[in-house]
């Protein structure tokens, strides 16, 4: 039976490596520009670096994993009495008891008992650093673990987050009060849980049951030296032999032992009595039940190992791709909020330029034309004429440039205020995205940083760049109209033959008509210009920014991407979970889906029995007759190959897209 679901399982995880390898290349290639392609394939190297981290995790269960024994492990801090009770279980003769020496091992103690084997584990009471591999290689060993507390130092915070870490989801895991204490503590009171040792039993039960969900079945109290005592076969001769050990190999430990075997037999009527006081026959009840389910403890240890892997690559493949969304669409609304800002700004002072240049020529106009008046009144020559009109359009000309160029630098200034503000917000964005992925997907983003920060400089080459265009804003179109207006003066001397008066309001007239003609079209000339440049500047900037957006869209392609990869595993998740279930339950499963984080699970075709509970180690077992059944105590709608599911159950979420391959399962709050 194992073989065969080992082979399977086999199949399922030489699967998962397969879609993992094909997660390596999901980027696409950016076509045009070389250093956001090298950007592309630095990430895709980080994408490969972190999936075959994941790989290797994977690796190390398949070679640590245990299928051909049942393996109890004993774990717990420093001097808690671990080796205690295992000589006390496998009626050692006590050499392993408190010499300390276990405290440095580097090697996991192996012990023989029936058809299982105890796990002999270091303490985790500070000395373990540099141990912590032979720890967790003993944990993916393990399908049940002991976790051994000495009544004189119950597991405080820290120890609590080690526990955590290093049992969290991998073996049932059982706790063991050991109450230490000599035989003599027994001489007035024969009672082995008094009040406190209550009190600190409670506490304990609390503590574990909150901190491994389902995995933590109950609190056994004994005192395993008693326990030893009661069963070792120590005798005269054995005292003998344990002096001699004492005086020559330094083994004083055997003596004392036989000391408080002695003791044993003065507090009590018989090694019986100590014996059950200890309460050593319960933890053996245990042991001998699993055993006799050790099977199905195989199967479902192992195969929980091999799922918490995949549901935390999958929780951190998702975690980083939903942080990746999460940057690209807030690159892709900042960018559009840049566009229109400095659409703003460049409309807002077009504006002020175009009133500007219409006021500016107005009162150039009318001086002009005042001028041109007084020479026609005095008859002044065109020489004189001429150097007046030089003189106002000198004044004008300056006098608009000057004022063009502070409203430009106006523009100017708030366009690179607007660009560099994108910059920080996008920084912003990259900085407080909390991540935290074997796939490292936030070094993604920071390569997706490394790109914005190099088309951004373009952009800012562009704004800086506005200086230049300031000049060419207007081609000083004034001397092209003061050249006309030069062509006038000639005309005004054909123009006074005649009638003196009437000869001077025909020219007045004449050369007012010349120049408001001449002045609309300036206005004109320089209205197009002003246009003309607004909009080539927009456009500079609007193609730089679209180059972001392009790459953008270009990186975006890799989210759908992982999604079907993440799909692709969660299928495979659900195998392994119908395949366990099938194998611990019998062929009625159709289907079955189980979730560690959530400690629940979901069965199809198999009836609910309480006791199922236990023997999957979970908190909620969701039981239907047929995928029909499930589904019409769902409430959902079918909309175009998508399934709209009205349902908080996070575990059916996760079901029904494993198993629904015609429809995309989306949930909402509201039905339409």
């Amino acid at each position: 039976m194992i073989n065969s679901y080992k082979q399977e399982l086999k199949i399922y995880l030489e699967n998962i490596m397969i879609i993992l390898e094909e997660m390596k290349n999901l980027l696409p290639t950016i076509r045009e520009n070389k250093k956001l392609r090298s950007s592309v394939q630095s990430i895709n190297r980080i994408i490969y670096n972190g999936i075959s981290h994941t790989n290797k995790e994977i690796n190390s269960l398949e070679n640590n994993v245990e299928w051909d024994s049942f393996n109890i492990s004993f774990f717990g801090e420093t001097n808690a009495g671990k080796s205690t009770l295992i000589e006390a279980l496998t009626r050692g003769d006590g050499s392993s008891i408190g010499e300390g020496y276990k405290d440095y091992t580097k090697c996991l103690r192996k012990i023989k008992y029936g058809n299982i084997n105890f796990l002999d584990m270091p303490g985790i009471e500070g000395k373990e650093k540099g141990l912590e591999k032979e720890i967790k290689c003993a944990v993916e060993k393990s399908h049940v673990i002991f976790y051994i507390i000495g009544t004189n130092k119950e597991p405080e915070e820290p120890t609590l987050v080690k526990i955590k870490n290093y049992l969290n989801d991998q073996a049932k895991i059982y706790t063991i009060l050991n109450v230490r204490g000599k035989p003599t503590m027994y001489r007035d009171k024969k009672i082995l849980v008094n009040e406190k040792t209550q009190k600190i039993e409670e506490r304990i039960k609390l503590k574990f049951k909150k901190l491994l969900n389902g995995y933590y079945e109950f609190n056994i109290t004994t005192n395993a030296y008693l326990g030893f005592l009661s069963v070792n076969k120590n005798s005269r001769i054995y005292s003998l032999l344990a002096f001699l050990a004492s005086l020559f190999c330094g083994r004083r430990k055997m003596v004392e032992i036989a000391k408080d075997k002695k003791k044993t037999l003065q507090v009590f009527d018989s090694l019986e009595s100590a014996y059950d006081l200890s309460n050593l026959n319960t933890i053996e009840e245990l042991v001998s039940s699993l055993s006799e389910s050790s099977i199905n403890e195989i199967i479902i240890s192992n195969t929980y190992k091999f799922l918490k892997t995949i549901e935390s690559t999958i929780s951190n493949i998702k975690k980083g791709k939903n942080d990746f969304d999460l940057c690209v669409k807030e690159t892709k609304k900042q960018i559009k909020n840049v566009l229109d800002e400095t659409q703003n700004i460049m409309n807002k002072y077009q504006d002020e330029i175009r009133r500007l240049i219409n006021i500016q020529i107005n009162q150039m106009k009318t001086e002009l034309i005042n001028i041109i008046y007084t020479g026609i009144d005095n008859k002044w020559t065109e020489k004189q004429l001429k150097i007046d009109i030089k003189r106002i359009n000198n004044i004008y000309s300056k006098k608009i440039e000057n004022k063009i160029k502070k409203l430009l630098d106006g523009m100017k200034s708030e366009i690179e205020n607007s660009l560099n503000e994108f910059k920080k917000r996008i920084q912003i964005n990259l900085k407080f995205l909390d991540l935290n992925s074997d796939i490292k997907i936030e070094k993604i983003i920071k390569e997706l940083d490394i790109s914005i920060k190099y088309v951004f400089n373009q952009i800012i080459d562009t704004a800086l760049s506005i200086g230049g265009i300031i000049m060419s804003f207007l081609s000083n179109p004034i001397l092209g109209i003061i050249t006309a207006i030069f062509a006038i003066i000639g005309k005004i001397w054909d123009w006074l033959f005649g009638d003196p008066e009437k000869r001077k309001r025909n020219a007045k007239n004449k050369a007012y008509n010349e120049i408001n003609t001449k002045f609309g079209e300036l206005k004109k000339k320089c209205f197009k210009d002003i246009d003309s440049k607004t909009a080539k500047l927009q456009n500079d900037i609007k193609r730089q920014m679209d180059e972001i957006f392009l790459y953008i869209k270009d990186v975006e392609k890799f989210s759908p991407s992982l999604n079907d990869k993440i799909g692709e595993l969660n299928k495979i998740k659900a195998q392994i979970s119908t395949s366990l279930s099938k194998n611990i339950l019998g062929n009625d499963v159709e289907l079955s889906y189980i979730d560690l984080k959530l400690n629940k699970m979901l069965i199809i075709g198999s009836e609910f029995r309480k006791d199922d509970l236990k023997i999957f180690r979970m908190k909620r077992i969701y039981s239907y007759k047929s995928k029909e059944t499930c589904l019409n105590n769902l409430k959902y709608t079918i909309n175009k190959e998508v399934l709209y599911l009205r349902e908080n159950n996070e575990l059916m979420y996760k079901f029904l897209s494993a198993f629904c391959d015609n429809f995309k399962i989306k949930r909402v709050r509201r039905l339409l």
